[in-house]
């Protein structure tokens, strides 16, 4: 019954999440149709398609993060509680930059004056309280790969920030580090989860039937 009991109460809080951005969007003169615009469509399936690979892999480490999180607690092993946490801030902290690079929220926040140097900033002390609060659970992975995805990140964001004449050159120069970037990333977590699930193998399958 809990199963049913839950899925009745994420059915419930969806719909009141619905009726509310169609209640705001309606404020704002707007049509609620706008809410479920298709993605745009381009006349050859390569157009966007580095950018596409970009979002899908920034889903990955959320997604794997938040299943192991949830196995993790289940298990409820005092051993683990440390490697929970750390899978639980893996979680949040991928899930943020996953958003944003769905939503766009930087450039949001742009137009109420907080400027992509602020969001970087804001990018580099999540990612420092991060590798601090999780020090020794970091030291235990194959971190390199981490230390190798978050590197080409920057050097993407640095090219971006040349402002170069050509802005065809600046997005592509800038895109193949994001996507190289995000493909360390994902293996990294990818890496991590299953290594916090080797120790339960056996456990796992018990875990999933309830």
């Amino acid at each position: 019954m809990s199963h049913y009991r839950t899925s009745f109460w994420l059915n419930g809080l969806f719909l009141l999440m619905l009726i509310g951005l169609v209640a705001y969007v309606k404020s704002a003169g707007l049509s609620a149709k706008a809410l479920f615009l298709h993605p745009e469509t381009y006349p050859h399936f390569t157009v966007a398609s580095l950018t596409h690979l970009f979002q899908m892999l920034s889903g990955v480490p959320p997604i794997i993060c938040w299943f192991t999180y949830g196995l993790l607690r289940s298990v409820r092993s005092e051993g683990s509680r440390a490697e929970t946490r750390f899978i639980l801030a893996s979680a949040l902290v991928t899930s943020g930059f996953w958003l944003n690079e769905i939503y766009r929220i930087h450039i949001y926040l742009s137009i109420v004056g907080i400027g992509k140097p602020v969001v970087i900033l804001i990018y580099a002390i999540t990612l420092a309280i991060y590798a601090l609060s999780f020090r020794k659970q970091l030291l235990s992975t194959p971190y390199p790969i981490l230390l190798t995805g978050v590197g080409i990140l920057f050097v993407g964001i640095f090219i971006d920030a040349l402002q170069l004449p050509d802005q065809n050159l600046t997005d592509f120069l800038e895109g193949i580090p994001k996507v190289l970037s995000q493909l360390n990333v994902a293996y990294y977590f990818w890496c991590v989860c299953r290594q916090a699930m080797r120790p339960f193998p056996k456990t796992a399958p018990s875990i999933l039937t309830g």
